[in-house]
């Protein structure tokens, strides 16, 4: 209104990562839904009210893959599905008509596509090695490091 920005959009799929492998298939699945979202016939942000995407956003961020969120449509469910069955195909025909060679895109895409199947990102890995190894900051901050220097992609790591 009145010329005045109200909308923040928060990119923050590098830092997501944990591994150089993350990062990238992070990115990916960012730009391939950036690109079917804008391009949509019509606007996402006529099919979800503001009210209905920030609480998404916080059950997202309290309860990770398991939130139950509302999608465009008005459907609800566990993030983690809504992931797997609607977003990453979207991000696939994003990715695909942006250029992106097809099997470019389906090998980083499915990196998320583990992630989601093994139920591993960065964060549970890190609740994981705390649940077995305890508060040892120091140590899961090393083990964390050795892991990326190691290289793969957080679904392939072990606690």
């Amino acid at each position: 209104d009145q010329g005045v920005p109200h909308l923040r959009i928060e990119h923050r799929v590098l830092p997501a990562g944990p591994s150089l492998e993350d990062c990238v298939a992070n990115a990916a699945l960012y730009f391939g839904l950036v690109f079917s979202l804008a391009n949509a016939p019509e606007p996402p942000e006529t099919q979800l009210p503001h009210i209905a995407a920030a609480g998404n956003f916080y059950r997202a961020a309290r309860h990770g893959l398991a939130a139950r969120v509302t999608w465009l449509d008005g459907c609800s469910g566990a993030l983690g599905r809504l992931c797997a069955e609607r977003l990453l195909p979207m991000a696939m025909a994003g990715l695909v008509s942006m250029g992106v060679d097809p099997a470019e895109a389906a090998h980083w895409l499915g990196i998320v596509r583990e992630r989601l199947r093994r139920r591993q990102t960065g964060a549970l890995w890190q609740r994981r090695w705390v649940a077995r190894h305890g508060r040892d900051m120091r140590g899961l901050t090393l083990a964390y490091l050795e892991r990326q220097e190691r290289g793969g992609p957080v679904h392939q790591w072990g606690v």
